[in-house]
Order: structure tokens, then C-alpha cells, then sequence
């Protein structure tokens, strides 16, 4: 039996609404997979598509053209994934427990 990646990303196209009209490309011809146990690092300035492609790789943004598979599975149907944004994200109303709870109980 082949190995499956941990991680396999093939995302032709994401586009945005332009705040001018039209459309924004965030991400083109992005191709890459990752091995189990294998340690990888997303880098580059602001506004270079991070941020898009996490929300993508964990299944927050499914308007893409493309796939994506975690260990042969689609975001939300195999294992669970997570990964922390490196600002805090919460609502000011919002408690860290309060957040936690919401996560849990999903």
C-alpha cells in the first residue's frame, strides 16, 4: 500500500472580491504535500496568502479551485487539525474560556 501524505495541498485558484470591483487572485498554481512526522513552516510578508491558505487547509474556506487532503481526506471529514493565528483572535466580549467552550462543545 503507497503512503498517503499527511498533508497534500493543490489549490489552482482562490479569488477574492476586489474592493475596485472585479476579482483579486490570493493564490495561483499552489502545489505541495507534506510526509508524516515531517516539520513545515508557511513564511512570507503581509498580504502574501498565509492566513488564505491555513483558513483552506482547515476547511474555514471552501471556496477554491483545487483540493486539499488531510491523510487522503477531505478538511472536516478525516483527523481533526488545528493551528494557532499568531495575533489573538478572540472577541473582545469574549472570555478565553468562553472561546475554549465554543471549540469544545462544536
Amino acid at each position: 500500500m503507497a503512503d498517503v501524505a499527511a498533508l497534500s495541498v493543490d489549490i489552482q485558484r482562490k479569488l477574492f472580491s476586489a474592493p475596485t470591483g472585479g476579482e483579486f487572485t490570493a493564490i495561483a498554481g499552489l502545489r505541495f504535500s507534506v510526509a508524516r512526522s515531517q516539520f513545515v513552516c508557511i513564511v512570507g510578508p503581509s498580504g502574501s496568502g498565509k492566513t488564505t491558505l491555513m483558513n483552506i487547509i482547515s476547511g474555514l474556506d471552501q471556496a477554491c479551485e483545487g483540493a486539499v487532503r488531510i491523510a487522503g481526506h477531505e478538511p472536516g471529514t478525516g483527523p481533526r487539525l488545528g493551528y494557532m493565528f499568531q495575533s489573538p483572535r478572540s472577541e473582545e466580549h469574549t472570555s478565553e474560556l468562553q472561546s475554549l467552550a465554543y471549540l469544545v462543545c462544536r
